[in-house]
């Protein structure tokens, strides 16, 4: 885990019971896959009351993931994507919806975001690199990793402090596996906390490292 005393490094991610982020053939028509990618995250819309109201995302959790909705508006002071991620949500037009600065993993500098771009900022020089910037920007706040790959690559490097999944009941199959690519030895968690949404499980784990 990361001795950096600012915030922790959390994936927070939505998923199947057999822990796909989204289903086979994602493109820009069908960000999700072709085959039930879409329904990872219906427990985020499953409900009447919209949440929250002054943000554009039309969110709409029930029960006890209203909270943790509002926890992750709260908590997290920059995220940090993957470039594909970043493509297939079309640069969420140039600020995510939460309205917190995104750092872009890439090869090269976008040339052309859109929007204004002013919330993005794209990194060449690797997870690490995005991951220091990202926690100057945030300060106190937690970093939020968005996209299978900047989760791997930060577990893999030892930078990952936390893993927050909302499993759905749902089996995919094939797709986008969020534990994947992570290196050759196992990763040892502490579970933190466990608790059940609509339609939708809510784990809560602390990286310890690798297991010996």
């Amino acid at each position: 885990m990361s001795d950096n005393p600012r915030g922790l490094v959390v994936a927070e991610m939505s998923m199947s019971l057999d822990g796909f982020v989204a289903g086979p053939n994602e493109t820009l028509e069908h960000g999700l896959g072709t085959r039930g990618g879409h329904h990872v995250f219906d427990w985020l819309s499953s409900g009447t009351r919209r949440f929250p109201p002054d943000k554009s995302m039309a969110l709409r959790p029930e029960g006890a993931s209203r909270g943790v909705i509002a926890e992750t508006f709260a908590r997290f002071g920059a995220y940090v994507s993957g470039k594909r991620t970043y493509t297939l949500a079309r640069g969420w037009g140039g600020l995510h919806p939460a309205g917190v600065p995104t750092f872009v993993l890439t090869h090269n500098s976008d040339p052309d975001p859109p929007g204004d771009g002013t919330g993005l900022i794209f990194v060449t020089g690797g997870i690490e690199d995005a991951i220091d910037q990202a926690k100057v920007t945030a300060g106190a706040k937690d970093i939020a990793l968005l996209g299978a790959s900047p989760c791997q690559q930060a577990l893999k490097a030892g930078l990952l402090d936390e893993i927050f999944v909302h499993v759905a009941p749902i089996l995919i199959g094939d797709g986008v596996r969020l534990f994947d690519h992570f290196g050759d030895d196992f990763i040892m968690l502490e579970q933190v906390d466990a608790f059940a949404g609509v339609n939708v499980a809510h784990l809560r784990y602390r990286v310890q490292g690798q297991g010996s």
